[in-house]
């Protein structure tokens, strides 16, 4: 159902793989040293504006901190860069924390709805 939340640009209706098949000749590659100019840039950003929060008292424990301990663990163990780690979320706060706190190293590795799914279904049934 094409258009049911967003309007498509272009809908197509194929197969993923045929329809990923015949785009692939359409995309433009960007001109490197740019790309390595926006990346530095975006380093530099998040450096100077990282993401914090206020821990809440009392032992409470808020969201970004279990991600940020998972990220910790993750990044600690080694296995963020050995293993194919791949982070699968659901819809709300914890979607957009976990593009927060987690430092990704490799492109591709978290699953996530991008706002389209069902509140409350994390993994498909």
């Amino acid at each position: 159902s094409f258009g049911k939340v967003l309007k498509p640009t272009v809908g197509i209706w194929a197969d993923s793989e045929h329809a990923l098949q015949a785009l692939e000749d359409l995309i433009e590659t960007r001109d490197a040293p740019a790309r390595e100019e926006w990346v530095e840039q975006c380093q530099q950003w998040k450096k100077d504006y990282a993401f914090g929060y206020v821990k809440p008292p009392n032992g409470l424990i808020k969201t970004q901190q279990v991600i940020e301990a998972t990220n910790n663990y993750l990044q600690k163990s080694g296995l963020m860069d050995s293993k194919d780690v791949f982070i699968c979320t659901g819809v709300g706060n914890h979607q957009m924390m976990s593009c927060q706190f987690i430092r990704w190293t490799k492109p591709r590795s978290m699953i996530t709805s991008g706002s389209l799914g069902v509140m409350g279904a994390g993994l498909p049934f």
